[in-house]
């Protein structure tokens, strides 16, 4: 389903994607045509980016480039935003984007008079700064999985750059550190918010998986710039409580949440600084245990953080109730949804597919096999991972075999 709505001039649609059908077999007061979908015609950062995650895995790499060419393509007009909203340097990428670049419409707001020109209407996307930074990461693991340095070079690293400078330009404090407000943290904390964990996570992977790079690809002087900056950085939001440490929001922020989100796991996913792998993991299984909300249907990210968690019975729990999904009015198993959006939620395959793939592969300084993998379950895969890696391989009755091309070290996590 991907791969059919995914090789044109945009990204998935996520709410629908090119398979829409009449409404009355989604919503049945819904009447209008079959090119309806709740939640309109833009794009939604925190929607669009999921099918892509997934993609990497799955090696399909030229499927991405619907992605990366629709946001880099408008990088004019984020620079514009930027400098005529913010008086900043660099680039952001806004929360909901027309075609045109621009703020959604209806979220801009059609009424203006009275509104200053940075003034978003739409207070649950006012604040929203992660977007570049996730794009960031996802064009970093892109070029270390499929290998493509000219894309890195020529396109990538520039525009990393940019949504780099545009914090560091806009939000330095009177010590001069990184202090980011005002910013919320996703849509479910707008109030008192500072340093969001999903900016100040995503910074610090950005900048880390930088500073990695080898110097025929990263100038020194960038080199310098990045590792200075890292330096600059406020902590991951987290506190102590009787158990031990726990993620928050946010470093600061009111207890007054607008919705379901848990960003607190974004040290999880999508940056994966806490995983089943380092010492982070047990705060980050202690935050999962004491998360809010309960989301792992849709654009819920539940499923994938308790694979990366390594949290066995929770990943294995999460997927079968995911392929349960399906909508009763399709005969097609795949039409999920309608659950947050629409159907097809295109959010929701995706969401089962890395659940599936974090259960059977981690990449991080190591792949790692079978990480969060049910004893008595057999599985065959064929994985892609960092650094040009294939794994493919089986697990049944209790043994696993595999062979792998590239030069990745593999390491038998269920082993350990």
């Amino acid at each position: 389903m991907l791969a059919g709505s995914g090789r044109g001039n945009f990204p998935v649609k996520f709410n629908g994607s090119i398979f829409t059908t009449d409404p009355k077999f989604t919503r049945a007061s819904a009447d209008y045509s079959p090119d309806y979908r709740n939640w309109g015609n833009d794009f939604w950062w925190q929607n669009t980016r999921l099918p892509y995650y997934a993609m990497l895995a799955n090696g399909d790499f030229d499927q991405m480039q619907a992605l990366f060419d629709f946001y880099l393509s408008r990088m004019s007009a984020f620079r514009t935003l930027a400098a005529k909203y913010y008086q900043a340097k660099g680039a952001f990428i806004p929360e909901t984007v027309t075609v045109f670049g621009t703020y959604a419409n209806g979220d801009y707001g059609w009424e203006r008079e009275g509104h200053s020109p940075n003034e978003v209407l739409n207070i649950y996307i006012r604040h929203i700064w992660v977007q570049g930074l996730e794009l960031s990461k996802l064009m970093l693991d892109y070029a270390s999985y499929s290998g493509d340095e000219a894309f890195l070079r020529e396109k990538a690293l520039p525009a990393i750059k940019e949504f780099i400078l545009y914090f560091d330009s806009r939000f330095r404090n009177g010590q001069g550190k990184i202090h980011i407000t005002p910013t919320q943290s996703v849509e479910t904390y707008w109030y008192g918010v500072e340093n969001d964990m999903p900016s100040v996570a995503g910074l610090h992977y950005v900048l880390g998986a930088l500073e990695k790079l080898p110097s025929h690809l990263l100038p020194e002087p960038d080199r310098q710039y990045y590792l200075q900056l890292k330096k600059d950085l406020p902590g991951l939001p987290q506190k102590r409580i009787a158990q031990g440490d726990i993620f928050l929001p946010a470093e600061v922020f009111l207890e007054l949440r607008t919705n379901v989100e848990n960003p607190e796991l974004y040290a999880v996913f999508p940056f994966g600084l806490a995983n089943f792998s380092n010492e982070l993991c047990q705060t980050g299984i202690r935050t999962f245990r004491y998360r809010n909300f309960d989301s792992w249907y849709g654009w819920g990210q539940d499923g994938q953080e308790a694979a990366i968690l390594g949290l066995v019975d929770e990943a294995a729990e999460m997927l079968r109730k995911k392929v349960g999904n399906t909508n009763p009015n399709h005969r097609f198993l795949a039409m999920w949804g309608p659950n947050y959006d629409w159907v097809p939620d295109q959010d929701h395959g995706s969401n089962l597919m890395l659940t599936l793939q974090n259960m059977v592969l981690q990449s991080y300084d190591k792949a790692y096999l079978l990480p969060c993998w049910p004893e008595n379950w057999n599985v065959s895969f064929k994985l892609y991972t960092s650094r040009e890696t294939q794994i493919e391989g089986q697990y049944k009755e209790g043994r696993l075999t595999f062979t792998r091309q590239g030069d990745m070290e593999v390491v038998e996590a269920n082993k350990r």
